[in-house]
């Protein structure tokens, strides 16, 4: 990826934060947003002015489309908004590491399931969580799925030569994989 994709990345991450910080329900506004024109047109877009804009000023763009979809989450049900953003930020990642429409990875990957992936939230990697989500394999595109060594290369990653090697013993470090410590890694 380039360096602006990182950049967009972000800026879907802080969309999803100020979703989560207005107290809206997250798996409809993931779900609405993803599907949404405006994510198709723009966010998905090869260059568009929004890719890189501050979220409040997107959200004043997108949410006469999908406001009256969403709905508020009750008091005391909101939802983490740290964990919101990574959610945005890796949906976005995965629309660039695997050249697929958001669109595409709401069919292929609902929230629910981005939102299981990413349990507490603590300390694990983007991509160390997309090498989960993919473990099984991810349904695009008419069927196709993608697993975690398919995205590692799509993505443009260099993977160790043994390929039998959990893409979770390694973390992404500037565009590369390096090994880790973690326990029932292969050495």
């Amino acid at each position: 990826m380039r360096d602006i994709d990182w950049d967009i990345c972000e800026t879907q991450g802080n969309i999803y934060q100020l979703a989560a910080k207005e107290g809206y329900d997250m798996e409809v506004f993931s779900d609405v947003y993803l599907r949404s024109d405006f994510c198709g047109r723009y966010m998905d877009a090869v260059c568009s002015r929004f890719q890189i804009e501050d979220e409040t000023v997107i959200w004043e763009f997108f949410f006469p489309e999908l406001g009256g979809r969403l709905r508020k989450c009750a008091a005391g049900r909101e939802y983490n908004g740290r964990k919101a953003y990574w959610i945005g930020y890796t949906y976005r990642q995965l629309a660039y590491s695997l050249g697929k429409r958001s669109r595409e990875l709401a069919d292929g990957i609902p929230f629910k399931r981005m939102d299981a992936a990413f349990g507490g939230c603590g300390g694990q990697t983007q991509d160390v969580i997309i090498s989960g989500l993919m473990a099984d394999g991810v349904l695009l595109e008419g069927g196709r799925k993608y697993f975690a060594g398919e995205y590692a290369e799509l993505a443009g990653y260099p993977l160790p030569e043994f390929a039998a090697v959990d893409l979770a013993c390694f973390i992404m470090e500037k565009g590369k994989y390096i090994r880790t410590g973690h326990v029932g890694c292969m050495s």
